[in-house]
């Protein structure tokens, strides 16, 4: 005996059925689905439940006539995202009967108050944020594109209005509640100072000073000497002691620190000074004056770069002395600002041979090119925290041949003058610079050459900056089999991005268990603002990564997983910053180098360089028709690939020479321009909103981080990372007296 109930539809199905079989024992089924033993409902018939009388059919039936059957998920646009692979990540599964409800694996069916079970309320609560992420990564920010509003077409200029309506709207709504906010901030704190506070007269004022001196103790046991904070107190009260206040004079790490907050933002400082005693910016600006604004190599420069080598023990020590060249490119805006000693900068500017063959073009063509960009040349100690911004010079089409002169005159500054000993220079993998290496010698791959102004036979080994390799090797592995597609990267097996994509998709976004924390959906939909970031390539790049692989699909993915792994290895071996990150993060990989016998720089000369050479052969001899520009697309770029091969030599050599020297231990992260990419930040950051400088104010900004040194702190959000350094108490040049004209 069956009893049935239909859905209200033009195309009723079954939605709840109860039968009694031959042993009268009592089934019901919700849209097919049996209804479990543990139901509330069983609870309410008698115990055993048997349905072999009239009043025991007529309980079930009044029961189910109480009780209202679980809506589930009815929406239509939450059910599109959901689909058979990954119904079990999301615990749901789509009913078999009604093509339109979404119900939990855990669906109770019969509820006897709600429409919704709480198990489907939660699957709901989940789909409707992921509709709201795939909304948000989908929505395009039309008002924060760069290109003209000319070049756009009438529906995606009307879509930017609306944009810019409703932000507009939300940045009025926080300034309404930032003013009331403020308002009432001053109005409970005036009320506070009237009904407690009190004015000092000068008694008081007497006290109050003895009383910090008073604290002198305190200060004492609570900061050792030499921190900044010890520091700061003693000059308070030494400025407060004195009668003249004038005849002061700041102790180095203050005047450092004055002068980076100032170059952050001159307003923040003055409004410190309302309630603090501090330098006068008359005082700083004669520190940040030392030197004029100029380009290329300047006297006072050097003398400043060999009063900083020698606080730092270079000349004393000879594994000290060694020092690399990081040169890299910032864009400018070109225009022309006129100094006061009567010279317009803003004009293309490089060492003295290129100047001359440029005078000799602007007699024949009659014309002067404005600078676009600025090439920056910084030293950077192997064994010291060195990092001085050398010389700057205004470029605008920097070729290998410009290049080449400029990075000489440099090094022979340095060789010849400064005393230092050059061991490598440091660039990105842009197309000059790759040229200007290929320069010194006739091989395919030159990642050395002899150093002509040593006194001593040692090379200059070329290194391409790790961080970059790092993020081209992503491109070129996100670029195979999605996004654009430029790639198929085959190593006896697919290498493809579809893998990763795959793992997010299914057990990391909505899994409950998470198989990979880090990975997130800006490191699998890429945009032009996350490929720049060397975290987001690194943490793709990881062992957790290549491990949940290796769980989830087994030998099918075994060449990306190895891919990742090798990938992983490089780039901890080269990017060594700390001297216990090592031992505690248990990476024997993150150890720093302290034996030329060390089995990573065997792994970097033969291990790593094999595995491209057999990749390259795999991908040369694969069976089946490929054209030769489809055997390349198996590969990583050829420019990524000779990237490699210099870089793991180069880093091998230096690390070998630097050790044979006297070095105790060598930190791989002193070989990377991340120290340029941070002086970079500071120059954009001293601006304000004016984050895209002129020659002249870039040569300022250059200035005062050169004084400042290292008190001067990177940006939480940039590219790179600051290592914690020691507070520099060396003098801070000034202009003298004469020169200010006084």
């Amino acid at each position: 005996m069956s009893f049935v109930k239909l859905t209200d539809s033009l195309n009723p199905i079954v939605q709840v059925s109860f039968s009694v079989d031959k042993l009268f024992d009592p089934h019901i089924h919700v849209y097919g689905k049996k209804l479990s033993g543990s139901h509330e409902l069983w609870k309410h018939l008698p115990q055993p439940p048997v349905c072999n009388s009239k009043y025991s059919i007529e309980i079930v039936l009044g029961l189910l006539g109480q009780m209202t059957v679980c809506c589930g998920v009815k929406s239509d646009k939450l059910i599109t995202l959901v689909s058979h692979a990954n119904c079990e990540a999301l615990g749901a599964e789509l009913s078999a009967t009604c093509s339109k409800e979404v119900h939990s694996l855990q669906c109770i069916l019969l509820l006897f108050t709600g429409e919704r079970c709480i198990f489907c309320g939660n699957l709901r609560k989940k789909l409707l944020m992921r509709r709201c992420r795939l909304q948000k990564s989908s929505t395009i920010a039309l008002y924060k594109a760069k290109k003209r509003n000319s070049y756009l077409t009438s529906p995606i200029k009307r879509a930017k209005l609306r944009q810019l309506a409703r932000k507009s709207q939300s940045l009025n709504k926080s300034v309404c509640k930032l003013k009331s906010q403020l308002a009432l901030f001053k109005k409970q704190s005036s009320k506070c100072i009237a009904a407690h506070g009190e004015k000092l007269n000068d008694t008081d004022c007497d006290e109050m000073l003895q009383l910090a001196r008073g604290c002198k103790g305190a200060i004492a046991t609570e900061f050792p000497p030499g921190s900044f904070q010890r520091i700061f107190f003693d000059q308070q009260v030494k400025f407060n002691a004195l009668k003249t206040k004038a005849a002061m004079r700041w102790h180095p790490a203050i005047i450092r620190w004055c002068l980076y907050i100032r170059s952050r933002s001159a307003k923040a400082y003055d409004g410190i000074r309302a309630f603090l005693r501090l330098p006068s910016n008359r005082t700083l600006y004669d520190y940040t004056h030392y030197m004029e604004q100029s380009v290329g190599l300047n006297p006072k420069t050097t003398e400043q770069l060999i009063s900083k080598a020698a606080s730092l023990g270079c000349f004393s020590v000879q594994h000290k002395s060694y020092v690399g060249l990081l040169q890299d490119e910032m864009k400018i805006k070109a225009n022309l600002v006129y100094h006061k000693n009567g010279e317009l900068v803003g004009f293309v500017h490089l060492d003295n041979v290129s100047n001359e063959l440029m005078k000799i073009e602007k007699l024949a063509d009659g014309e002067t090119e404005l600078a676009e960009s600025l090439l920056v040349v910084m030293v950077r100690g192997i064994t010291t925290p060195l990092r001085y911004p050398l010389a700057a010079y205004a470029t605008r089409t920097l070729s290998s041949s410009t290049l080449y002169n400029v990075m000489w005159e440099c090094v022979e500054c340095l060789e010849v003058v400064v005393g230092l000993r050059v061991l490598f220079i440091c660039c990105d993998g842009a197309s000059q610079n790759r040229k200007y290496f290929n320069l010194h010698s006739a091989d395919e791959i030159t990642f050395k050459t002899k150093n002509l102004y040593a006194l001593d036979d040692r090379d200059i080994y070329f290194i391409s900056d790790p961080p970059h390799l790092l993020k081209t090797a992503r491109n070129c592995f996100a670029n195979s089999y999605a996004h654009s597609k430029t790639r198929c990267l085959w190593f006896d097996q697919d290498i493809s991005w579809t893998h990763v994509s795959k793992l997010f998709h299914e057990h990391c976004e909505m899994a409950e268990y998470r198989l990979c924390p880090k990975l997130t959906r800006n490191h699998v939909n890429l945009t032009s603002f996350s490929k720049m970031s060397v975290s987001i390539a690194a943490q793709v790049f990881s062992n957790s990564v290549a491990n949940a692989l290796e769980h989830v699909w087994g030998s099918n993915v075994s060449s990306t997983v190895k891919f990742v792994r090798i990938m992983n290895k490089w780039f901890d071996i080269v990017n060594v910053k700390h001297l216990y990150e090592g031992k505690n993060s248990r990476n024997g990989d993150l150890v720093p180098f302290t034996s030329v016998d060390d089995a990573r720089l065997e792994w970097l000369d033969s291990e790593f360089l094999e595995y491209l050479h057999q990749w390259t052969a795999a991908a040369e001899s694969r069976q089946g028709k490929f054209s030769k520009k489809q055997r390349q697309q198996m590969q990583l770029s050829k420019q990524t690939i000779d990237g490699f091969k210099i870089t793991s030599r180069s880093v091998a050599a230096v690390i070998r020479h630097v050790l044979q020297n006297g070095a105790p231990f060598v930190l791989t992260s002193h070989l990377n321009q991340d120290p340029l990419e941070q002086l970079f930040g500071h120059c954009r950051h001293k601006g304000g909103s004016n984050d895209n400088p002129n020659v002249a104010e870039a040569c300022n900004s250059i200035n005062t981080i050169r004084s400042v040194s290292t008190q001067a702190v990177c940006s939480q959000h940039g590219n790179t990372k600051a290592v914690a350094s020691e507070l520099d108490f060396t003098p801070v040049p000034k202009r003298t007296r004469e020169r200010c004209g006084v």
